[in-house]
């Protein structure tokens, strides 16, 4: 799976493949287990694109909202 997944990504590129053997066809995942999977998929991300800004981030955030919102409001004539 490893491979397909490298042979079809960009060149340069990087991948996370997850395989769980545990895993199971249950109803949810145990809450620790979310924690563990979202901490090592933020630790893969910041691995391949650096760490992110937190300041220059919410900024990003706050402007899109922005711009979302005067999309949203009724234009005067």
């Amino acid at each position: 799976m490893s491979a397909l997944l490298e042979a079809e990504s960009a060149p340069g590129t990087v991948s996370l493949l997850r395989v769980d053997k545990d895993a199971g066809h249950g109803a949810g995942k145990p809450t620790n287990k979310v924690i563990q999977e979202y901490a090592e998929t933020t630790a893969f991300v910041e691995s391949a694109i650096g760490p992110i800004n937190q300041l220059a981030y919410k900024a990003m955030l706050a402007a899109l909202k922005s711009r979302r919102a005067a999309k949203k409001a009724p234009k005067h004539q």
